[in-house]
Parts: structure tokens; sequence; C-alpha cells
């Protein structure tokens, strides 16, 4: 076993230096640290110290995501990476008398720290004890001996104890997140339980929850993807994590396939094959994901490096290498009408090409953003509209709340009015309305209630830019009315002072270089490689065009024109802002390319 070292502090206090940013950019690396170091370097964290004893309350970056990383045991595959690679068992050992010591604190299912019951917390630490329970069977199949802080095999009785408890903890209906990723990541891992060699000789738990887990994940493959194969989560990240998941079911299909007592899982193949192919158009030129939703920039790593290739799998490779391997998609344009995702690209394998994705469909809360009819776009190797992104889970914090609003993105919205957030209310008027798809044109209209007593529409006309050096143009037609009499009076009062009824917002990188011309309505956005002309028609011309740097979270009114595409980061961007003074607005904005 390790020394015991210091409890939690921040930063820790070494007596030798040593490399920590080489050791924690690999999974073996993060498993030294913690073994010979002390030092934990977890997910999107600076590295803190955590050793034994723990105190499983302390949380020395006061962000309840460091928490929830602490009681998954996020730490378990790197310790288990760092035996493979450096042999020996000592991550084993240490994985496992963490683990005897969080039992001995938390084995009651008591409801402090937040985190230790929690909902997802309680599913990935089940699953990572579970890595460690294999190891120990296979490392020594013999009975170990119970309160070794380093045993020679799986304490049996102790392991049985740990596993019952959070199979029940699954289990219960009133801890089931039902139509979630946390509650597909429950299902998945109650079904993993059910399946371990501790309920080989209980076949009627194995049973019980066994049909439970099917029940469930039937549930939430079908809550998280709609039929046109676009995850209803929000964002492009969730995205991906629930194709991740779908691959997690597959492999679990393959595995315990022959379990007795098991209840069988679905065949996915088709869905996976489906959901990859809309992955593939997420994906942006420069291979990163655009920032819609709850989303970070990333280049998504091979996801299928352990499974079976999908037939869509070439277009998702050649996409997310920017074309170095696979075979291009064969369309340029999607749309998932049901989930509302849409996108379009100029080409496939040009690394300047333009893409732009947006969506319009509110059919969950999870990781939902007011931005409905909202679209980023990339072209000549650069960032142009984009999003505010994730920014972290702290959902109290101004600057989270900032990247949530319709403020960090780029929509027309009636002034002084809040997103209405209502699902029930709202979710249904979030959607598609009309569809042509061309091979060089994607037309399609979009509706909203995102602010409530307004019927909002954007329509787009997305199109091969002639002459086609520009790439790709866009045509955006924006209607705001007010569907109420108290709308309209409050859109009344605010022209009666001479004041904007509505805004068009764009948000934009801080690196641009804007140029109004307010007599001719033209906007020009300068970058390296080229220019995005906008230009504004309207029935009555525009009020005040400005450009609003970043304003600090300190402000009165809050945090506005920022970005995050580092988890836990912001970084300044700016607000092409457009103001308008009619009780209803009524206006068309024309993007196009001018080549450097």
């Amino acid at each position: 076993m390790p020394e015991t070292r210091p409890n939690l502090v921040s930063p820790p206090t070494l007596d030798s230096p040593v490399d920590v940013d080489t050791l924690r950019g690999t999974a073996a690396g993060r498993g030294r640290l913690l073994v010979d170091y002390g030092i934990w370097a977890a997910s999107y964290f600076a590295p803190h110290s955590l050793s034994r004893p723990v105190d499983w309350t302390a949380n020395p970056t006061g962000n309840r995501s460091w928490a929830f990383l602490l009681h998954s045991f996020s730490f378990v595959p790197d310790l288990l990476a760092h035996d493979a690679a450096l042999g020996g068992t000592r991550g084993r050992d240490l994985s496992w008398a963490l683990m005897t010591d969080w039992w001995a604190a938390h084995g009651d299912l008591c409801a402090e720290p937040p985190m230790a019951w929690h909902d997802h917390a309680t599913a990935l630490r089940a699953h990572n004890w579970m890595l460690v329970a294999q190891r120990l069977r296979e490392d020594a199949p013999s009975t170990g001996a119970d309160g070794d802080d380093a045993p020679h095999a799986l304490p049996q009785d102790t392991w049985h104890a740990m596993a019952a408890r959070h199979a029940e903890a699954l289990a219960d209906p009133a801890r089931y997140s039902r139509g979630t990723n946390h509650g597909f990541d429950q299902s998945m891992v109650l079904y993993e339980l059910a399946a371990d060699a501790a309920f080989d000789a209980v076949p009627e738990l194995r049973g019980t929850w066994g049909d439970v887990a099917v029940a469930r994940i039937a549930h939430e493959i079908g809550t998280a993807f709609g039929a046109d194969h676009g995850h209803r989560e929000n964002s492009v990240l969730y995205h991906e994590f629930g194709l991740i998941q779908l691959l997690r079911v597959q492999a679990l299909r393959t595995r315990l396939a022959e379990v007795a007592g098991l209840p069988p899982l679905s065949d996915q193949a088709a869905l996976i094959d489906r959901a990859t192919l809309v992955m593939a158009h997420m994906i942006g030129p420069d291979t990163t994901f655009p920032l819609i939703g709850d989303t970070v920039r990333k280049t998504p790593s091979d996801i299928f490096r352990t499974h079976p290739l999908p037939p869509s799998y070439p277009a998702y490779d050649f996409a997310r290498t920017g074309g170095e391997r696979g075979a291009a998609p064969g369309d340029r344009g999607l749309v998932c009408r049901e989930t509302g995702w849409f996108a379009m690209r100029s080409d496939w394998g040009d690394g300047l090409a333009v893409s732009l994705l947006g969506r319009c469909g509110y059919r969950s809360p999870y990781h939902r953003q007011d931005d409905d009819q909202s679209f980023t776009l990339k072209g000549w190797a650069e960032d142009w509209i984009i999003d505010g992104g994730l920014l972290s889970y702290e959902e109290k914090t101004p600057m989270r709340r900032y990247m949530r609003s319709w403020k960090a993105h780029s929509l027309s919205a009636p002034t002084g009015v809040e997103a209405a957030r209502d699902l029930d209310a709202t979710g249904a008027a979030a959607r598609i309305t009309t569809v042509v798809q061309r091979p060089k044109r994607l037309v399609l209209g979009t509706a909203s209630r995102l602010f409530g007593d307004y019927v909002t529409t954007r329509d787009f006309e997305i199109a091969r830019q002639k002459p086609e050096d520009g790439r790709l143009s866009v045509v955006l037609t924006d209607t705001l009315i007010p569907g109420t009499d108290a709308a309209l009076a409050s859109r009344m009062a605010l022209r009666a002072k001479g004041a904007a009824t509505y805004v068009t917002r764009f948000l934009l990188p801080d690196d641009k270089r804007i140029a109004i011309d307010a007599a001719e309505a033209e906007v020009r956005i300068a970058g390296t490689r080229a220019t995005l002309v906008l230009s504004i028609q309207a029935a009555v011309p525009p009020g005040d065009i400005r450009v609003l740097r970043a304003v600090p979270e300190t402000d009165p009114e809050g945090p506005d024109a920022w970005r995050s595409r580092v988890f836990g980061e912001a970084e300044p961007a700016q607000v092409l802002e457009i103001a308008h003074t009619t009780l209803a607005l009524q206006a068309r904005y024309e993007l196009r390319f001018e080549p450097v």
C-alpha cells in the first residue's frame, strides 16, 4: 500500500520536481501521479493531492464537477492503466484501498456529501469498481481475506455487499433519472451488475435487475435519439456521448450474451450507423465540434477503435480527420426534422470549406440552451458565427447563466424579454417547418416560441456561393410577431420612448475586424483569408448597428460577448447587434464571403 500522505490540499507540495503536465497526458502517466506522488490530475482541472485518508467531503476547487469525478472514482482506469504499462499491482491495490475507505464512510446510502450517491456518480462508480473487481479475479481467482488493503484476491463478502448496494440504488425508481443520459448510464450499469459473478448464486436478483435494466435501456435509447437519429439533448457533445452509450450497449450485448439467467439486449447496429452519419455532418471542416449547446471545442477521437465499424464509419473518419482517412459523405447537407438539427457545407475534403450547423428543436430540458434557430458558421479555416459553449455545470454563476441564455447565441429577440424554458408550454413549437434540399442548396423554415408570447420564425437559404470561390452563402429571413395584446402593448411603449423593440445579434470571435456602413446597411467582418459581408434589408431601416465587446460578469446587467471553448474557461468575444424599432420584426440578412 502506498505511504499515507497529507489530506486533500491545493496545490500539491512535492519534495522533488515532477513533470506533471507530461505525465497527465496519458492514462498510465496519470496513474503514476496518483500512485507515486499522491497527485490526482482530474479531467479539466488543475492537479490536486489525493491521498489516504481521504476526506470525501472536501472539494478544493469549489466546483461540483470535481466532486462528481471524485465520487465517480474516475481515476480507476488510470490506476489500472498504470499497472498495465509498468507492471505490478500498485494501481489495483490503491484502487481497492480507496474503494474500501469510501465504502466504510458511505456504504449506508447516506445523503452527505451530495455527490456520494448522486444518480450519475453512482452508476459510473459502480462501473469503475467492477473494473477493479474483475482485475482482482483475473490476478488471483482464489478467495481473499476481507479487510486486507492489498488483497491477493477479491474479498468476496465485501464485494458482494458493495455490488448489491449499488444495484439496489440503481434499481430504485426514486433514484432513477428517467429519460436522460444519466438514466441511460444507470440502466447500463445495472445490467452489468446483474451479470456480475457476485450474483451467480442469486439468480432471482440477476433476473429481476436484468429485466428492469433491459426495459429501461430500451426506453432510454428511444428517449435519447429521435426517429431521425439525432440526439435530443441539445448538444453536439451529447450526441457524441449518446453514440458512445449506444456502442456500450452493443458491447454489453455481445460480452454478456452467455451469462445464465440474464435477459438479452436488443441489437442497435442500425441506429449506431445512422447516428454516426449525423455525427459526421456535425463536425466542422477544421475537424472540431461547433459549440452548439453544452459543447467544448475538441476533435473527436476514434470512438470505434474497440467496436465493430458501422457502414457510415468512413464518413465519420473522413470528417474527424479532415479527409486524411475514410470517404466523404454522399451529401453536403443533412436535416433531422424531429430533433431539429441541420447542417450544410460547401464541400467535403476542402480545408477552407464553409459549413453551417444549426438547430431548432426543444425536445429535452437536459443541456438545454436558449438557442432555437441559432447557428454556427465555420470556413476558410476560421470561426465566423459562434456560440457560447458549455463553460461549466455551475448553474448559479453569472457566466454559466449567460452561456445558456439567448444572448450567447446568434438570434433575433424582443428587447427586455427573457427566453421561455417551459418544455411543455414551448417545446412543441420549436421545429423545422419546411425543407427543400438539393445537392448545392438547402432551404428550410423554422419556428419557435422561444420568447413565449412572440411567434418567431427564421428561414434559412444556404447555398454554394456564386462565384464559387466564396464557397457558401447564407440568407436569413427573421420575423417576430407579438402574439398577445400584452406583448404588442410592450412594443408600442418601447417605440413611443424611441427605444429598440427588437434586436438581432450575431456572436463573433474576438479576432474579427468589423466595419459598419450604416448608410448602406452593410457590415464587413474581416478575417485572415476572407471577409464575411452582411447585408441588412428591412421594410423600415434598422436603427443603431453597434459592436459590443466583452462585458465582465461584475457588470450590473451581467456578462455579455463571451464564449467558452475549454471547460471552465471563458474568453472574450464580440457581438454585432442590430436594433429595430418596429412593432413586429421582419428583416433579411444576407451573408456572403469575399476571399482576400
